[in-house]
């Protein structure tokens, strides 16, 4: 993944492309290929304070200047309010990303290179300046731009920024707040020169158009000054742990050998181009809590840590990857969760909070352990530490639980009230659910299904005196869904089984029903199913979420940030929804499936060199030319492309 000197120079294009680096803690490193922030969320040091939440933009980002014998030159390019300055893009000849973001400046015969590398298990970014060509010694001029803020929010000049240092040998700390770590600067300058000052109004582009504040102020302590000569490299860390200097040189090689993990399973894989770049993509999702225990981060930059998106994506970002340990970890972190039969659908950002406001989190569990089981042939581990869990899930669903979760005398699982979005369309706008779903959802009601089947499986594995019974409720769930749910005039589901009335949208939501190990309908309805999903909702990028000919349909994720979670789930395509829509098509139908399947995926490889460097959106526009929204990467994005690829035996692309 390159970019040469006339795509650094286009602008609109070059603005647009992103990369980051995660830590595996739920920190990260992310910006533009020319080192423009464009997002708040984009920082040089983004730390996970509350692993892996609390997550803080403590160093921005760093102006760099070359000194020469008569001439100064600005490698830094910056958008301020309807300004960008300084233009150091157009000393730029190169960006790349492998193994690591990597900026390649050219000034007459001075080339010098500069690479971001962010360290595994720890809020450690090292950033090193290689000066591979010159006539003859130079100086580089560094300024930090701090901001020591939650990644959420902006913040302008103010009198509660403490602007006290601290200095020592290589080594400058900031501590700008209480409840935020101190930022400390390890560097090889010859001096630091403490001229502190702001820098008023950045302009972060990519949300101007919303109405969150886009506009920011960041505080520079100093300046570092390093004298470099042709050959050398200087360097600045920055960290919230105090680093010996003994221990800067095996820095570089720790991270190489972190980076190198990913491929190396790409490797086993015999893995083509394309999926070697999703495996590692996958790995950017995957953290670890301070306790230990693992988690999945929905999205980046930005997405909150999901136990739905875990549970989604687990086959793909563990199991595709050949990581059965870690898909182990996941569902013995999630199981642990358990209250009431319910598993957390997020945790907080501040402190880890599990919250549980789903219906359906908790049977995504069954698809997890159900393909986990499947694919390892681990039923020790399903009936030591997951089967009461599971147990327990089904029993709570039958009786109820909260948010009004319960089974209807017909076996089907119904959800009251109307203010609170229990389903993966859980858009909300000034606190009101954007897609109304209180009833009995379709998608629901194939998990339940789907839960009752594997329960059955289970208990005649595991002798359960229950078996007998999960297998009848099973039975009455498929009959009762079949009739209520099945709209033969139209050759598709009802979306939802409202308490007054039926939504017959067409959503995508219905191919859980299809796709499923364990379906709620047969091929004949699965084909009707299929067919109107391809005529209103297939895109080349994912399914819409709602039809282009229904009166509340927009298909493009623009405008204020009330607008864009209107199109959220009324209109934007989903790549995660390819997963179920090519697992229900090849199952239904087989042919040539596979082959045009291999033909959607192929259309991906561009699309991971436009936007988010080297992975999957979140969603793209429901209209052409699909355009992509929401997280610049997606876990269930990746994931569900990993499947695809694992199952179909496609890991050549």
């Amino acid at each position: 993944m390159v970019a040469g000197q006339d795509r650094c120079r286009d602008l609109d294009w070059a603005l647009r492309q992103e990369w980051w680096l995660t830590n595996g803690l739920g920190g990260y490193a992310a910006s533009t290929i020319l080192g423009v922030n464009t997002r708040r969320t984009h920082g040089l040091l983004v730390a996970a304070t509350q692993p892996p939440g609390g997550r803080a933009v403590l160093l921005a980002k760093l102006e760099e200047t070359l000194v020469v014998p008569g001439a100064r030159y600005d490698l830094s390019t910056n958008r301020y309010a309807g300004v960008l300055h300084p233009e150091g893009y157009r000393y730029q000849e190169s960006f790349r990303l492998d193994p690591w973001p990597t900026f390649v400046y050219r000034i007459g015969d001075l080339l010098l290179e500069k690479s971001i590398v962010l360290l595994p298990q720890e809020n450690t970014t090292v950033v090193s300046f290689w000066l591979r060509e010159a006539a003859a010694p130079l100086e580089l001029i560094l300024r930090p731009l701090v901001a020591c803020r939650d990644f959420r929010w902006v913040s302008q000049e103010n009198p509660t920024f403490r602007t006290r240092i601290e200095q020592g040998p290589g080594t400058l700390v900031i501590h700008p707040y209480e409840g935020l770590p101190p930022l400390i600067l390890h560097h090889t300058a010859e001096l630091f020169e403490p001229t502190a000052y702001w820098y008023k109004q950045f302009e972060y582009t990519a949300e101007a158009s919303t109405d969150q504040a886009s506009r920011e102020d960041l505080y520079s302590p100093g300046q570092f000054v390093c004298l470099l000569r042709p050959g050398e490299t200087a360097q600045l860390i920055a960290t919230t742990s105090r680093i010996p200097c003994s221990h800067w040189g095996s820095l570089t090689a720790r991270a190489l050998e972190h980076q190198e993990a990913p491929r190396r399973r790409a490797r086993a894989l015999k893995a083509g181009p394309l999926t070697t770049r999703l495996v590692q993509a996958a790995e950017s999702f995957l953290v670890k809590a301070a306790d230990g225990a693992r988690l999945v981060v929905a999205g980046h930059p930005g997405l909150p840590v999901s136990g739905r998106d875990l549970l989604i994506a687990l086959p793909g970002l563990t199991l595709a990857t050949g990581q059965p340990e870690a898909a182990r970890d996941l569902l013995q972190t999630m199981a642990g969760h358990c209250r009431d039969g319910l598993l957390p659908v997020r945790f907080t950002e501040e402190d880890g909070t599990p919250e549980y406001d789903s219906v359906d989190t908790a049977l995504w569990f069954f698809w997890a352990v159900h393909r986990y089981a499947h694919a390892t042939g681990d039923w020790r581990f399903v009936g030591r530490r997951l089967l009461d869990v599971l147990m327990d899930i089904v029993d709570y669903y039958v009786q109820g639980t909260q948010f009004h979760i319960v089974m209807d005398q017909d076996g089907l699982i119904t959800t009251a009230g109307e203010t609170l979005p229990l389903t993966w369309m859980d858009a909300r706008v000034e606190g009101h659910p954007v897609t109304r779903r209180a009833g009995k959802a379709i998608e629901v009601n194939a998990l339940w299904y789907h839960a009752l089947m594997t329960m059955a499986e289970l208990g005649e594995r595991f002798r359960l005196r229950l078996a007998r019974q999960y297998a009848r409720l099973a039975r009455l769930v498929r009959a009762n869904a079949a009739r209520a749910f099945w709209d033969a005039s139209r050759g598709s589901c009802h979306d939802v089984i409202g308490p007054q009335a039926l939504d017959s949208a067409v959503r995508p939501n219905q191919l859980l029903a299809v796709a499923l190990p364990s379906p709620l309908f047969g091929r004949a309805q699965a084909r009707q199913i299929l067919d109107v999903v391809e005529q209103q909702l297939l895109t080349p990028v994912g399914l819409r979420t709602l039809s282009p000919g229904h009166s509340a349909y927009l298909g493009r994720w623009a405008g204020p940030a009330a607008q864009r979670e209107q199109a959220r789930h009324r209109g934007c395509a989903w790549p995660w929804w390819l997963g179920p829509y090519w697992t229900a098509s090849l199952a239904a139908r087989g042919g040539d499936g596979r082959r045009i399947l291999r033909q959607q995926l192929e259309g991906f490889r561009d699309r991971l060199d436009d936007g988010g460097w080297g992975t999957v959106a979140e969603l793209y526009d429901g209209d052409p030319p699909h355009l992509p929204g929401g997280a610049v990467a997606s876990a269930v994005s990746v994931a569900e492309l990993l499947r695809l690829i694992h199952e179909q035996g496609l890991t050549d692309l």
